[in-house]
């Protein structure tokens, strides 16, 4: 709850810092405010310096928030990578021995394909890829409320807590994300997508084939999800609604790691998630 009152109060409050300087920078210049600015990396490195040039001791100002741009990309990369190398040990439990060495490689991967983007053009490829992921990023974000809440059930959940730190899932955490969080991931999706045309650099105009690259782009990241889904319900055996089970069940290796849990929790788990998945086919 700290974190995410400080990172979500850190966001207000530097909305209000960076459209401020927004402001007084199109008053100074006599234009209105969509002409000073500049989305996407120009408003970190071309208006905010330009800004942060205009305060008293401009060389301190201008350190602090390019350090602060540097922990910012980092503490994102942490999350990146630790997601990914955590999944393939868990996947994979025999790697977990070489996760320093599988770290090291995933990173000298990431270095090698983000060079594209220091180029002279790097820019461009930059703004469209970020012009296009982010709408199916936030399609990732309601599928995973959506498996968490109405496919695995906050009966299942609730117990996976009960059994790790003694308490259960808030009502408040029940509430947002069985409804909230996808309703306002769904209503942003939509609107995106509504108000889509091609992107733009500035003056720059991209020819229309980028909207092929572009979505193709998009799809890498949400592709496995469908993909690995038809591949699971085409292994599963029986009557439809059964394979349909089958395939939206945890694995028999989801378990407490330690052997005395195992079997009551393992029982526990079934009936609570046989509930549920009769009542999610029922509807």
């Amino acid at each position: 709850m700290l974190v995410m009152f400080i990172g979500e109060g850190t966001s207000i409050f530097s909305g209000f810092v960076t459209f401020t300087i927004l402001g007084v920078m199109a008053h100074r210049q006599g234009v209105h405010v969509s002409e000073v600015v500049s989305s996407g990396p120009g408003l970190g490195f071309v208006t905010y310096p330009q800004a942060l040039s205009g305060l008293p001791i401009p060389q301190m100002w201008s350190f602090l928030f390019f350090v602060m741009l540097l922990t910012v990309g980092l503490d994102s990369q942490f999350v990146d990578v630790e997601v990914v190398i955590t999944g393939i040990v868990d996947v994979f439990p025999r790697f977990l021995r070489y996760k320093s060495f599988i770290t090291g490689i995933y990173c000298a991967f990431g270095f090698l394909v983000g060079l594209p983007y220091c180029t002279n053009g790097g820019i461009y490829i930059f703004q469209l890829a970020d012009w296009y992921v982010a709408a199916l990023v936030l399609a990732i974000g309601i599928m995973e409320c959506m498996i968490v809440t109405w496919i695995y059930g906050f009966k299942c959940l609730d117990e996976d807590l009960e059994l790790m730190i003694g308490r259960n899932v808030p009502v408040v955490f029940k509430i947002f994300l069985t409804y909230v969080t996808p309703l306002v991931l769904l209503v942003t999706v939509v609107f995106t997508l509504a108000q889509y045309t091609l992107p733009t650099y500035g003056k720059y105009e991209y020819p229309n084939y980028s909207a092929v690259i572009g979505w193709i782009y998009a799809a890498i990241p949400i592709t496995p999800i469908p993909l690995f889904f038809i591949w699971e319900f085409a292994k599963a055996e029986g009557p439809m609604r059964a394979r349909l089970a089958k395939t939206i069940s945890p694995s028999d290796n989801w378990v407490p790691n330690t052997c005395s849990s195992r079997t009551k929790y393992r029982q526990k788990q079934q009936n609570s998630f046989r509930e549920n998945i009769c009542h999610v086919c029922s509807q």
